[in-house]
């Protein structure tokens, strides 16, 4: 038979095998074990009032549209609005249009107070920077139009008006 002190060797080294074997890896174990959070990370709800909406009052209408019989009708001897030419086209059947260069400025100050004196009286004027052989000028354009005749009364009046030999540009695209 085995002597006492052999089993409790025996015994001791198992208990230790055991408890090195139960905690050992936990010692090599890299993934680290984080506790739940228990708050929450929601912010508490916002205190809402409520409030009552005032109901806006329909308007009021001074006079009521007048009836189809008495509403303002051309009289039959007038003679009516003369209609536009239709555009003419070029060889390719793209319509031709025309622009007047009115002004050219080396100061865009002047050129924009130009163009802004055109269009206050009415025309569709703008503005373009241009480089040019004497360096960079402003031109002040009025147009596009697809009518020859309009484009030729319009030059004519700002010429007169303005003071200005404007210069009429065919702006057909070429193919």
């Amino acid at each position: 038979m085995m002597d006492d002190g052999l089993k409790q060797r025996l015994i001791g080294a198992i208990v230790l095998l055991a408890i090195a074997i139960i905690f050992i890896p936990a010692l090599f174990d890299r993934q680290t074990l984080t506790p739940v959070d228990t708050v929450t990370q929601i912010p508490p709800m916002p205190v809402i009032t409520i409030e009552p909406i005032e109901v806006a009052e329909p308007p009021v209408v001074e006079s009521p549209a007048p009836i189809p019989e008495k509403m303002f009708v051309p009289d039959a001897d007038q003679p009516e609005p003369a209609t536009p030419e239709p555009p003419s086209l070029n060889e390719h059947g793209v319509p031709k249009g025309w622009l007047l260069q009115v002004i050219s400025y080396v100061d865009v100050k002047k050129a924009e107070h130009f163009r802004d004196t055109l269009i206050t009286d009415g025309y569709t004027a703008y503005s373009r920077k241009v480089k040019t052989s004497k360096g960079i000028r402003y031109r002040v354009y009025v147009g596009p139009k697809l009518d020859k005749n309009a484009i030729l009364a319009m030059q004519e009046a700002i010429d007169k008006n303005y003071k200005v030999q404007s210069i009429l540009l065919d702006i057909t695209p070429k193919q």
